[in-house]
């Protein structure tokens, strides 16, 4: 029984050395020593800028890059940070795959975070998520169009602006979130679908196509009964 729990938290031991480098160049001592943030087979591209836990200190509340997903290589985590700030607001899992990257903005994530594979990140100016938010593999969040455009006047068109993700939403894979985005608490975003603006919308609202829109309302994931039961 031993045997079989340190295999599984193995990863625990291989990481160490890039967590305690991460934590403590980061972190404030006395948080870093409890070894909250845990890497896995991340590659640390840029490592300027700011980390900050806003919530009380676990070890090992914060997991970036372990495997979640099987379908998709272990290959960990990119992460760049450029000089901007990233806010932890509690528990944070982010699987194998995936990639950060924040250049000067601010990424806020709220409590229990999780974003299972293949996670695509880029905050240059402001993102924030709410508490319990659940995204699938393969999801993109930008709020940078990354390339200037300009009007046949000459003028620069703004390319950039803030994304806000409320609480207790879920999105299935292969969404798609882009500057300007408002989204209110306890939505469900469908497959393949795409966010690009401020959704007046009730709750349980179920969202789905490119660009999205309401397609049924009065739903919601029930994470303690979720089993799809195939005839």
């Amino acid at each position: 029984m031993m045997l079989s729990k340190f295999w599984r938290n193995r990863w625990y031991l291989i990481s160490l050395p890039k967590s305690l480098y991460f934590n403590f160049h980061y972190l404030p001592f006395m948080q870093a020593i409890k070894l909250p943030i845990l890497l896995w087979k991340v590659e640390l591209i840029r490592i300027k800028g700011d980390v900050i836990i806003d919530s009380p200190i676990k070890t090992g509340m914060i997991r970036l890059g372990y495997r979640m997903v099987g379908i998709y290589k272990d290959d960990g985590l990119i992460f760049a940070n450029y000089g901007g700030t990233i806010i932890f607001k509690g528990e944070c899992k982010i699987g194998n795959s995936s990639a950060i990257c924040v250049n000067k903005g601010e990424l806020k994530l709220g409590n229990n975070f999780i974003a299972t594979a293949s996670l695509r990140l880029a905050c240059y100016k402001k993102i924030e998520i709410g508490n319990n938010v659940l995204l699938g593999w393969d999801c993109m969040i930008s709020d940078t169009d990354f390339h200037q455009m300009k009007s046949t006047t000459g003028q620069n068109i703004k390319c950039y602006g803030s994304i806000r993700i409320g609480d207790n939403c879920w999105f299935a894979s292969r969404v798609t979130v882009l500057k300007n985005t408002l989204l209110p608490s306890y939505v469900i975003v469908a497959s393949n679908s795409l966010l690009n603006k401020v959704y007046d919308i009730q709750h349980n609202s179920l969202l789905a196509g490119q660009p999205a829109k309401v397609v049924k309302q009065n739903v919601y994931r029930d994470y303690k009964d979720d089993a799809i039961q195939y005839s």
